[in-house]
């Protein structure tokens, strides 16, 4: 669009008047995510009590392009604004470039008046900018299963490894059972799991507030083995996506292969619905949680995270290829569980 051409773009800030006008852009956008919705807003808000800064462009009078941010007071290192926060994607939703442009150059006009390090948009798009002040990261893919009414078509798609492994996970008395009564199941198993790997976990509230804000849209799964809990998932479903945001498996029982029954359950249980697709979630590139997920027929898409460089010179290195937090993260699997779960909100809430 040429300069003369281009059309004028005015910004308000998210109130309670503007939050349908909202959810009925992002809901309606390719790029969107559950993420994006102010039911994801009020969880972080009321649970971790970041700030929202929730960009909305208007060209006509008419929602052209949102841009959630939160304002993160991280103890020792500073300010930052980030989107997309406890979620693989929550960027820039717009209807063309010119509003990208504009609602990034409102952040970071924002940044500068908050005095912020960084802005961290994760963005499902590559907006390609051509700009010093920022910079992208691009090791993150998000992994997404075509689904089909009929369930056999994705048995067909899905490689033989995990066809085995399904039937293995059945012929091994795996149970899959789902409902949101289940919390405890999977909070404990969670807990659990994420201490082995050294990260820290959200407390149990926050997956609560998940399960009321989205009701009837977020589900627990769990496999059991007799009436051991041995498999968990949370799923959130938005549009015409069914995401996996959590899930755990105990590696006493991998043996088994209950992830694998697990995710067969729930591509099952959206079967003649309006869900199309299943996001898997973020995966560094050829990780093990990459290849897990490519058994089920799923394809790599890319991330694109964009930085702001407003206070630093490089992007922070907050990621899990960070040597520093790999080192943090064997000291925290050694930790007792008790004190894991206690800590771990508390920590967790600025690894957004």
């Amino acid at each position: 669009m040429s300069e003369e051409k281009r059309e004028k773009v005015y910004f308000h800030f998210l109130n309670d008047e503007l939050q349908d006008d909202w959810n009925k852009y992002v809901i309606n956008s390719s790029s969107a995510s559950f993420i994006h919705h102010t039911a994801w807003k009020e969880i972080v808000e009321n649970i971790y009590g970041h700030k929202p800064y929730y960009l909305m462009a208007f060209v006509d009078k008419k929602v052209a392009g949102v841009l959630p941010l939160f304002l993160i007071s991280i103890p020792l290192l500073g300010k930052v604004l980030a989107s997309g926060v406890f979620g693989s994607y929550g960027g820039i939703c717009a209807d063309n470039i010119d509003v990208v442009q504009s609602l990034m150059k409102e952040g970071e006009n924002l940044a500068n008046s908050l005095e912020v390090k960084y802005i961290e948009i994760k963005n499902f798009n590559n907006f390609n900018l051509q700009n010093e002040k920022w910079g992208k990261y691009l090791n993150y893919y998000t992994l997404i299963i075509k689904l089909n009414k009929d369930p056999e078509v994705v048995w067909n798609n899905i490689t033989k490894k995990a066809r085995q492994n399904i039937r293995k996970a059945l012929n091994s008395n795996v149970t899959v059972i789902s409902g949101n009564e289940y919390i405890d199941d999977f909070y404990n198993l969670m807990a659990y799991n994420m201490k082995l790997l050294g990260t820290p976990v959200h407390s149990k509230k926050f997956y609560e507030a998940i399960l009321k804000k989205f009701k009837g849209d977020a589900e627990l799964f769990i496999a059991k083995l007799s009436e051991k809990t041995i498999s968990v998932a949370l799923t959130i479903k938005f549009g015409n996506y069914i995401f996996g945001y959590a899930n755990a498996a105990h590696p006493d029982y991998l043996v088994y292969k209950p992830n694998f029954l697990i995710y067969w359950e729930i591509i099952k249980s959206v079967a003649n619905s309006n869900i199309e697709f299943f996001d898997l979630g973020r995966s560094l590139h050829n990780s093990g949680t990459f290849i897990f997920k490519q058994n089920f027929g799923a394809y790599p898409v890319p991330l694109y995270y964009d930085y702001y460089l407003n206070k630093i010179e490089a992007i922070p290195a907050i990621n899990q290829e960070n040597k520093k937090l790999k080192l943090a993260t064997n000291i925290w699997s050694h930790l007792p569980l008790s004190v894991t779960k206690m800590v771990g909100p508390h920590l967790i809430k600025y690894i957004a």
